[in-house]
């Protein structure tokens, strides 16, 4: 069928305005999708991509990207039953973020696992709703791509905040500014679009680390123990 037929055809089922209207959308989407490939791209080349490694299980080596689930069917029941997806990214990023704040307790790993550091996945935490301040970012991540919000978006971040070392998530606004997911140390409820930009909040200071599911980002390839860093010495039986 030729190009005037196949578009006259189409015309015909959409009808005239409908059919400019879906021509209008699909080439937005596209556009949008270009958009945020680029966006993605001009985000991660921000930060050195290093290799991180966590002895944070039992002191056994852990990838930290592997404690994030992007698919998984018990968050994806959570996400459902709690309505966790918003209109936009922001707006399901504040309903995850609230979630976690109103219904995650926060207990120590001395005393929930009997050890200095161990962290939990997030089916673990969701289960329990009990954990400390990475168990909680970890779960805010994992319910964020289990929603659907674009990996390079959320990140989780480990460093110095005011009163000692924490873990907690940024977000990355559509403005292009990163704004901060603390669950549990200075937990905001502010909508997302309303919150300080992360380089004005005064409570976080250096960070050691970050991640997603996709890369780990840090000044060298780090492996850590107990929150002390030394070089990554991984090897078969080490």
């Amino acid at each position: 069928m030729g190009y005037r037929k196949s578009l006259r055809r189409r015309r015909e089922q959409l009808g005239g305005e409908d059919f400019v209207a879906s021509k209008y959308k699909a080439t937005r989407q596209r556009r949008r999708r270009v958009t945020e490939k680029q966006r993605e791209k001009v985000w991660r080349s921000k930060f050195s991509i290093e290799p991180i490694i966590y002895r944070a299980q039992n002191g056994n080596p852990r990838d930290v990207r592997t404690f994030l689930f992007d698919v998984s069917h018990i968050l994806k029941v959570y996400i459902d039953h709690y309505r966790l997806k918003g209109a936009d990214d922001e707006d399901t990023m504040y309903k995850i973020v609230m979630f976690v704040i109103d219904n995650l307790q926060y207990i120590g790993d001395d005393v929930n696992k009997g050890q200095p550091e161990y962290w939990q996945n997030p089916e673990d935490t969701i289960i329990t709703m009990k954990g400390d301040c990475e168990d909680g970012a970890i779960l805010i991540k994992s319910l964020a791509l289990a929603a659907g919000v674009p990996d390079w978006k959320v990140k989780i971040l480990a460093g110095m905040v005011v009163g000692g070392g924490h873990a907690y998530c940024t977000y990355i606004r559509y403005d292009e500014s990163q704004v901060i997911l603390d669950w549990c140390y200075w937990p905001n409820r502010k909508r997302i679009e309303d919150r300080l930009e992360r380089k004005d909040e005064s409570n976080y200071l250096d960070v050691w680390f970050s991640f997603d599911k996709r890369y780990g980002y840090a000044p060298k390839p780090t492996e850590y123990t107990n929150g002390t860093a030394k070089n990554i010495n991984f090897k078969i039986g080490g």
